[in-house]
């Protein structure tokens, strides 16, 4: 019978440690999150190796289940391309899970706070007597990871959490006072330091267990709704997807990496970022495929594998900061005495950057992007982003949600972490006097105008050296718009106002310093 079939459970057996043939009964569950894949799963493979280990004593069986929180999803702003791409991972993952012989259950949890009762009740249905899981760093995730932790305890379930998203986990790069890193250069010296000495192994499929029958229900509505094919599907779901990108990368673009990354005109990047955002494929997988072009070497000097392993380390440094400074996840800027920037409230000046309709090309080019592929070239993002941030000088929380409401892999260390460095409200961000020339940035970019050409087509016709910066004749002429601000302006306006906030911080310290001087005054009077 095949595992996945619509059989009828005996739930009579699935009693608190029942006696099965004289063996005991233990049903355990692998609660995928954003690990959607079998191979190097430490939830999964530790899952499974219990389960191997306790075959000659117990009839083990292991159970998958993923949580839809389609509420909580919008919430959070995940684009409706992102939430289509899990759909897709997750029909992927539930082939390769039928080679495991492990069910899996995919069950409507509308939000984070419905967890616990939802967790609950799947695991007094199928018996569950452990719940193994990866773990989410964000701090509405570990709240919810918590709650659920406790009420499974109440029922006699234990819970078992494994580091995943992280090459090397939250707390492990620490400083000599055992603090965080908040700038990344000494914190990736210290990253490769732990990482050579403890290693970084990735795991193996697990071996597929003894077939039983199981009841697995439809696909709860709020997940078969997703079944249109978004306009803008332009990356194929499932770890099978992501293993063929990781490996034409390696054979294609991981060697010019270093020379070609910052051209959006070229396809050089790897574009496994929607991939790595609902771990479709492991960021260990990723370091040590690449570490295999530098001969398992994390020291080796500058080339297209280090700068390319330097980027996993900058994504481990985001989410290693969400443990360490949870402010991030709470629409908080990393440096406090940034949240007096004076932002302008323009709207219109706001939506005519989401459209694309600058009147900057590069700018232009990156937005449309965007909103066609759901994806933007990185180097493109910081452009774009700055442009927000310091050329119109609006808030980056805006373009920050604009971004998770338009990325395939949109997630929120790294989408955080790029707005507030381009932002320089972040730590290790780029110094507030350091504004990108959106113009200057188009011409070392993209030198031919091909990436400008393919988004931003009513310039097409222009030559390489006006397609970056129209007169304002081919501007009527292809009804292309004037640029929206005065670059050498909007550059002053900018450095005033971060200047500004500069000085209101140090107002306010000077006046928390008297303050306390005066109170330890007054109590020596007292």
């Amino acid at each position: 019978m095949n595992l996945l079939s619509n059989s009828i459970l005996d739930e009579s057996a699935l009693n608190d440690n029942p006696i099965n043939n004289g063996r005991t009964l233990t049903t355990q569950a692998i609660w995928f999150r954003n690990d959607l894949r079998v191979y190097d799963n430490p939830a999964l493979h530790q899952a499974m190796s219990v389960s191997a280990t306790r075959q000659a004593l117990e009839n083990t069986r292991t159970i998958a289940v993923f949580c839809v929180f389609h509420k909580q999803w919008q919430h959070h702003d995940m684009a409706q391309c992102k939430q289509f791409f899990i759909k897709e991972s997750l029909f992927a993952l539930k082939l390769s899970l039928i080679e495991l012989r492990v069910p899996l259950v995919v069950l409507d949890c509308p939000n984070f706070a419905d967890a616990a009762k939802v967790l609950s009740a799947f695991c007094r249905k199928y018996g569950i007597h452990h719940l193994f899981a990866n773990k989410e760093y964000e701090f509405n995730e570990r709240q919810r990871d918590h709650h659920v932790a406790q009420k499974l305890a109440q029922q006699g379930i234990h819970s078992h959490w494994f580091d995943d998203q992280c090459i090397l986990p939250p707390g492990s790069v620490l400083k000599a006072d055992q603090t965080a890193y908040c700038v990344f250069t000494p914190f990736s010296k210290r990253w490769k330091e732990y990482a050579y000495q403890q290693g970084t192994p990735t795991l193996t499929v697990p071996t597929p267990q003894p077939a039983f029958e199981c009841e697995t229900p439809e696909w709860p509505d709020c997940l078969q709704q997703l079944l249109p094919v978004p306009a803008n599907h332009y990356f194929e779901g499932g770890e099978a997807s992501a293993q063929r990108r990781l490996s034409a990368f390696l054979k294609e673009g991981i060697e010019g990496y270093h020379l070609e990354r910052d051209r959006p005109d070229l396809d050089v990047t790897s574009q496994l970022s929607a991939h790595l955002s609902i771990g479709t494929v492991s960021a260990r997988d990723c370091l040590n495929r690449a570490l295999e072009y530098q001969y398992g070497d994390l020291f080796a000097a500058q080339r297209g594998s280090s700068v390319w392993i330097n980027e996993l380390i900058w994504r481990d440094f985001y989410r290693h900061l969400l443990i360490h400074f949870p402010k991030l996840c709470q629409h908080r800027p990393f440096k406090d005495e940034t949240e007096q920037v004076p932002w302008r409230n323009d709207a219109q000046a706001f939506n005519a950057w989401c459209q694309g309709k600058t009147g900057f090309p590069i700018v232009d080019a990156g937005m449309r992007q965007l909103q066609e592929r759901g994806w933007m070239h990185n180097r493109v993002r910081m452009i774009t982003a700055m442009f927000l941030t310091k050329h119109l000088l609006i808030d980056w929380r805006k373009g920050e949600q604009w971004f998770m409401q338009h990325l395939i892999d949109g997630d929120l260390a790294s989408n955080n972490g790029g707005w507030q460095w381009s932002a320089s409200t972040g730590t290790d961000a780029v110094p507030y006097f350091r504004i990108f020339n959106p113009i200057t940035q188009s011409k070392k970019c993209d030198p031919e105008g091909d990436y400008i050409r393919r988004y931003v087509p009513e310039l097409a016709s222009l030559d390489q050296d006006s397609i970056h910066n129209p007169t304002a004749l081919e501007r009527q002429r292809l009804n292309y718009p004037e640029p929206m601000v005065d670059l050498s302006q909007a550059r002053e306006r900018a450095l005033a106002a971060f200047k500004i906030a500069s000085g209101n911080a140090r107002t306010r310290k000077a006046l928390t310093r008297k303050e306390r001087t005066k109170k330890a005054q007054n109590s020596k009077t007292v």
